[in-house]
């Protein structure tokens, strides 16, 4: 039986990189993150079963809450907040509701075909996205994964 082959010194690099990126970034601000992934079809998609999907953040303010997401802003006011890791809001449908709880996001019903992950979780996956990048190839993947570009 041959052996499998060994992690390339690549592999190791880009590893350690989301290591560092993950420590790094810990402390880039105070406002809570709720990191997703989106389930998708794995024959559409290079064989990945899970695709990141854009950072949420959220500036808890006294009365309300700024979700933020690719850069666009939406302000929530029906909402119960307690400090910046415990606080629920309600949209402004009433369909549903948000939040964080003990520094956990959540939300009611939740996102189909979908899951929030750690943030080391949520690197993993993008980085491995990027590298299986069939367009840009393993080089310049692993330059967005360490970069963070998209």
């Amino acid at each position: 039986m041959p052996k499998p082959p060994l992690p390339s010194i690549l592999q190791y690099l880009v590893l350690f990189s989301v290591i560092i990126l993950s420590l790094v970034s810990c402390g880039d601000n105070d406002n809570p993150k709720a990191y997703m992934l989106l389930k998708v079809d794995p024959k559409e998609n290079y064989g990945h079963e899970w695709l990141p999907i854009n950072i949420s953040t959220y500036r808890v303010k006294s009365d309300s809450v700024v979700h933020e997401i690719a850069g666009m802003l939406v302000e929530y006011n029906r909402c119960t907040i307690l400090d910046k890791d415990n606080w629920e809001c309600t949209y402004s449908d009433k369909f549903g509701s948000f939040g964080f709880r003990d520094g956990d996001y959540w939300e009611r019903p939740k996102l189909v075909n979908s899951k929030v992950v750690s943030r080391w979780e949520y690197n993993k996956v993008r980085c491995d996205w990027c590298m299986n990048d069939k367009n840009d190839g393993v080089f310049w993947g692993s330059v967005k994964c360490v970069t963070g570009w998209e």
